[in-house]
């Protein structure tokens, strides 16, 4: 007989069947997860459950709820000291915190609402949900790349999103998952159903069939949301924007497990082995999103668990932004005098783009032959593409020398944490260019190369919180270029997410000084005549323009705005829509959609 373990209730033990003899529910295959061994998620066991409150009269005998973090996630960062856990914490709950309410606030100014398409009421009554089974593996309407845009169809409506970095798997055609902490256990969730008939999904009628019945559109369902038994209201339901279109958010903390698994108002059968996300548990937050789509109602629902790192966070929230309804398009080149848009040649298929210095080259991550992310190369045409970097965990965040020699990136560590590499582009040689120690690694993947090619522009962490630092291509000792306040009064808080102008002089970056949340300066290169500019956060390898005069930011608002922010006058355009943009010359952006 087969080993499996039950991450609900802790059983274990070899069985023939597919699902726990004491609660019901779908049991690991112990070993089965690619990763390594099964092992349960942290902050999910049993101890952390509660069943009191609402009747489960109508409840789904399988199971619970399944969590999404709050927005306040608590990061794990073994080895650090108490200073830098709490400057990073903090900065990590202004980040998401802002990043969540600008992309998903209705009081943004861009979010609009529109007319409900009518949709056949849902039934009153309140029928045991009838689970189809999730295929093991990717669904027949799913193409999704490792690293690139997933593209599927939800309802019979065309649905897509990008994944920009690697570790997400994808269940059957109903979610993706990733697991950063132990081996099985997902720390995060994204999954999307149409309501009431979803192809795989059912809906539990105690939380979404209402006494009195469901009105037919996406407010409707929201307000069910906003009043389910079992959970507080924190915020919405808000007018917002979700892929084009008019859309409700709601957010709620979890506080009785209700036993609909493993999405709280939904249910399905879950898939043996990899990152499985079992159920949801009391203490957790839920990101609800509903829009009508021509006569589909869209329920859309991201989920963190709470050893979810501020990177996983990041990755959800660009994950949700960068979603799209109907057909998936191209990234394109985008002439800002004319506003001509040119879509890239299909075979530069990836994410997190860096121009070569004459911007005839595009280096960038896609998936390797066997999922893993690694850097490419090709030219502006779509010729000569070539993988320039086999590293066995992945390679990220590329960014060319001044000379076009050299590329610098980014290999993944854990905790937040990433090694800095140098690739020599005629050897294919890399470098590890830091220590191995974690103050000389980078705390996000955001790299550049100082104006000489001397060395790397980074963001680590210290116990002044997030800072700014400049770490040699030969190795060597790292130096700080902008940190955080060592008085405790005046000053930043945190600086990250930095670039140096074309010609040195000045840098850009987002930061804080202990207010609200953070804020896009521009100072000279030693920090001095620090200013506010408009924008938000930008990819540090193509943020200005090569004459020095522009930045170009993609903030987190709905329909995922792309500016430019002139940096004498602070004079903001918004110039496209998208996930993402660098510069290829003075006049010309590549935009990811």
């Amino acid at each position: 007989m087969t080993p499996k373990t039950c991450l609900r209730c802790d059983w274990h033990g070899e069985t023939k069947e597919p699902k726990c003899p004491n609660c019901g529910v779908p049991v690991y295959v112990i070993g089965a997860s690619p990763s390594g061994e099964a092992g349960k998620p942290a902050g999910s066991g049993p101890e952390e459950r509660s069943h009191e409150g609402a009747s489960t009269a109508s409840m789904d005998p399988r199971g619970s709820p399944s969590p999404r973090s709050d927005l306040s996630p608590s990061p794990t960062f073994a080895g650090t000291n108490t200073s830098a856990k709490l400057a990073m914490a903090a900065a990590a709950v202004v980040v998401v915190a802002m990043v969540l309410n600008n992309l998903l606030s209705a009081s943004s100014g861009i979010a609009g609402s529109g007319p409900a398409v009518a949709v056949s009421p849902s039934p009153s009554a309140t029928p045991q949900p009838s689970p189809s089974t999730t295929p093991a593996g990717v669904g027949p309407d799913l193409d999704c790349p490792f690293i690139g845009r997933c593209a599927l169809t939800v309802g019979g409506v065309p649905f897509s999103f990008r994944v920009r970095t690697d570790g997400w798997e994808r269940f059957g055609s109903i979610s993706i998952n990733k697991s950063t902490v132990g081996s099985q256990g997902a720390e995060a969730i994204i999954f999307w159903t149409a309501f009431p008939g979803g192809d795989i999904a059912d809906p539990c009628d105690n939380l979404l069939h209402p006494l009195g019945g469901l009105g037919p559109s996406a407010a409707d369902l929201a307000a069910a949301v906003a009043k389910a038994p079992g959970t507080e209201l924190v915020a919405g339901p808000s007018d917002v924007t979700l892929g084009g279109y008019p859309a409700k958010h709601v957010v709620l903390t979890v506080r009785k497990d209700l036993r609909c698994d493993p999405g709280f108002f939904f249910t399905w059968e879950d898939v043996d082995g990899g990152a499985l996300w079992p159920y949801t548990v009391a203490g957790v937050t839920i990101n609800v999103w509903t829009l009508d789509v021509d006569g589909t109602r869209l329920f859309i629902e991201a989920e963190t668990s709470r050893q979810a790192s501020p990177e996983l966070e990041r990755e959800v929230q660009q994950i949700v932004r960068s979603i799209r309804l109907g057909p998936p398009t191209a990234d394109y080149l985008l002439d800002l005098d004319t506003g001509t848009r040119r879509p890239l040649p299909k075979n530069i298929d990836g994410s997190q783009h860096a121009a070569s210095p004459d911007g005839s080259r595009i280096a960038y991550v896609a998936p390797d032959e066997d999922g893993t992310g690694q850097i490419f190369v090709a030219d502006l045409d779509g010729s000569r593409v070539r993988q320039v970097t086999h590293d066995p965990v992945g390679a990220g965040s590329p960014a060319w020398s001044p000379d076009g020699t050299r590329i610098a990136y980014g290999r993944s560590v854990g905790e937040n944490l990433a090694h800095l590499f140098v690739l020599d582009l005629a050897t294919g040689r890399s470098t590890q260019i830091d220590d191995g120690t974690r103050d000389q690694q980078a705390i996000s993947g955001a790299l550049q190369f100082t104006t000489d090619g001397s060395s790397i522009v980074y963001t680590g962490v210290s116990d002044r919180g997030l800072e700014l630092r400049t770490m040699p291509v030969d190795g060597g000792e790292s130096t700080l270029l902008i940190g955080g306040r060592t008085d405790g009064a005046g000053g930043l808080a945190n600086a990250f997410n930095g670039s140096l102008s074309p010609d040195g002089t000045l840098v850009t970056f987002l930061g804080d000084e202990g207010g609200p949340g953070p804020m896009r300066y521009v100072a000279n290169a030693d920090g001095t005549d620090r200013r506010v500019i408009p924008g938000w956060a930008s990819n540090p390898a193509g943020a200005w323009s090569p004459d020095g005069s522009r930045i170009v930011c993609f903030a987190p608002l709905p329909g995922s705005a792309i500016s430019v922010v002139d940096v004498a006058t602070g004079d903001r355009s918004f110039v496209a829509e998208g996930s993402g943009a660098i510069w290829l010359d003075d006049h010309t952006l590549l935009v990811e959609v």
